[in-house]
């Protein structure tokens, strides 16, 4: 259970998200995905701490996920692309998929192995924080602008995570 300032600090990291999330230009449908996009995050986070705490350890956990999950996507993208197509893409992005695959799944694991030890709110909260690397290296490689709305954006996860940080009992 999250005491109320470990709620606090979750939820400054949440405003922060919505800060960067909502500007101008953000259309009503847009908000709606995000909206979605952060329920099913919460799902699969809730889902995966449930099932590696009750799995002998997070490699297993994983593993199995991995090979359960990627083997179900085969034969779904056999059905509903053409071979030429997919041949084409393996060839022009194969090495480039593998490599996004294997960070995603490292990155997954790392959650795992958190969540299988530490309360799951904070371990959830903190691993949204990932959307602030993803602002500054769009901003850093991609030149997108980062205004005063990311600033303030950034501070707040940033001082929502610092806070979860030092509440969060060891």
């Amino acid at each position: 259970m999250l005491s109320i300032a470990q709620m606090i600090a979750v939820a400054l990291s949440s405003f922060g998200l919505l800060v960067l999330v909502i500007g101008r230009g953000t259309s009503r449908a847009a908000v709606m995905v995000a909206l979605a996009t952060s329920v099913s995050i919460a799902g699969y986070s809730l889902l995966g701490g449930i099932g590696v705490r009750s799995a002998p350890d997070a490699l297993c956990f994983q593993v199995w996920l991995e090979l359960l999950l990627g083997l179900s996507m085969l034969p779904y993208v056999a059905i509903v692309r053409p071979r030429t197509e997919i041949r084409a893409f393996v060839q022009r992005d194969g090495r480039t998929g593998l490599f996004a695959g294997a960070i995603s799944v490292a990155g997954y694991l790392a959650f795992l192995l958190a969540a299988r030890s530490l309360p799951l709110a904070p371990v959830a909260a903190l691993r949204e924080s990932s959307l602030i690397f993803g602002t500054v290296f769009g901003a850093v490689v991609f030149k997108e602008a980062f205004g005063v709305r990311r600033v303030v954006a950034a501070t707040f996860v940033a001082a929502g995570i610092v806070a979860l940080a030092l509440l969060t009992p060891r």
